[in-house]
């Protein structure tokens, strides 16, 4: 009898920690960043830890209050969250499908009265919709996850609850690069999962201008926080093309009224050992990266964080640029085989001199002031109609006609 009756209890035993595994691996602080539209977010962030994917995976999060009064008791207040900076805001995220190691992240917007270095660094909270500030040592933040586990059928439900005296870090949680060919702690960024991390561009052209930063952002951006740095292993240079073909949206008007049908130029950088280019770094939300990228259509966005230096970077941060596209660069090398017009636009060399005329270079001339091409002066039409469809739904404000040629070149994209 007792050789029956144990294995069953053994396969019972089996069975009863099956299902109740946690499958969930927790990020152990929760980030706090201030987010596009004005508002705080805190950030929760975890990985399946399993090698079976999980689905149906359903996430909600409470704020959980405790009284000042006697006897003391808690209170549960769901909070709205989102799936993404630009999710909308709903009573819980839904995560369809979770493969093993992606890591995934349920931002909850606090209410608008504190910023999140407010937040982060000081004793209070104000939680949206309420009324009132409340004592950082009276909240934690719950987050309940349940779904299933696509390898055994089973359901499964895991919590984290976060003090949030001691589990708020200020910034962008550490980006991991997805490899799905290999293992998850293999990925770029894997070592640094509970750590956070600034986010900065590295503008070396008409990126360097806090004005046309913020024309393309559409918020406020403050110009103080744009820093002199250098980028080693790069150099500067007229390689840049752009037409029709690659911004549909813009027609170029020459002085005397008539449409300008060539390839217009403006600066890009390419790979040179032993050089360094000179600009500005500042610091981006999270969000803005994706208008960035929409203005920035003829290069990619590449991490240069090892490259770059200036006075007072931070120790963990990660530093962005934009690379011209091979396409951008060809388009100069076949418009001149094809006998079509190249030209350089003045307000464009003019919007970069300005942006530089404060970091003195010790009389040595930057790339721009020998231009291979001619130069002329030119105005600058926007169809929002003829832009491509992930500019449009982007809303970039790249989009919308200034009143004048002077805000339109600010406007204009180029690194």
């Amino acid at each position: 009898m007792l050789g029956v009756i144990f294995p069953v209890l053994l396969l019972g035993a089996f069975v009863f920690k099956l299902f109740h595994q946690d499958p969930i691996v927790w990020r152990e602080a929760l980030s706090i960043e201030d987010h596009l539209d004005g508002f705080p977010v805190l950030i929760a962030r975890f990985y399946n830890g399993t090698t079976s994917p999980l689905v149906n995976i359903t996430i909600q999060v409470f704020a959980r209050i405790q009284s000042t009064g006697t006897p003391r008791f808690i209170t549960n207040f769901p909070q709205k969250v989102a799936q993404g900076e630009r999710g909308a805001l709903k009573e819980s995220a839904y995560w369809a499908y979770g493969r093993s190691g992606v890591p995934f992240s349920v931002f909850t917007p606090l209410s608008t009265e504190l910023s999140a270095r407010q937040t982060a660094e000081g004793d209070y909270i104000l939680l949206a919709g309420q009324s009132h500030i409340i004592e950082k040592n009276r909240v934690t933040l719950l987050v309940v996850i349940t779904g299933t586990s696509l390898g055994n059928g089973f359901p499964f439900y895991s919590s984290k609850e976060y003090e949030l005296t001691e589990s708020l870090l200020l910034g962008h949680f550490q980006e991991i690069e997805v490899k799905h060919k290999d293992k998850p702690r293999a990925w770029t960024g894997w070592e640094n999962f509970e750590l956070n991390s600034e986010v900065f561009i590295f503008g070396y052209a008409s990126l360097s201008s806090p004005a046309s930063v913020e024309a393309t952002l559409g918020h406020s951006v403050d110009g103080t926080k744009f820093c002199y740095a250098k980028l080693q292993g790069w150099a500067r240079s007229w390689c840049v093309g752009s037409d029709k073909s690659s911004h549909p949206e813009r027609t170029y008007f020459r002085s005397d009224g008539m449409e300008y049908t060539g390839v217009t130029v403006v600066l890009g950088i390419e790979p040179r050992m032993y050089d360094e280019c000179d600009g500005t770094v500042f610091p981006v939300l999270r969000d803005d990266l994706s208008l960035l990228d929409m203005r920035e259509r003829n290069y990619e966005r590449i991490d240069v964080s090892e490259d770059v230096t200036w006075a007072g970077k931070p120790k963990n941060c990660r530093v962005y640029t934009y690379a011209p596209l091979k396409a951008a660069t060809a388009r100069i090398t076949e418009a001149i085989k094809s006998g079509r017009e190249v030209n350089i636009r003045q307000g464009y060399v003019r919007l970069v001199r300005e942006a530089f005329a404060k970091y003195d270079q010790g009389g040595k001339p930057r790339e721009w002031e020998t231009l291979p091409y001619k130069l002329e002066e030119m105005r600058i039409h926007i169809d929002p109609s003829a832009a491509p469809q992930q500019v449009i739904i982007g809303s970039s404000s790249y989009l919308q006609s200034p009143p004048d040629d002077r805000n339109l070149e600010e406007d204009s994209p180029s690194g």
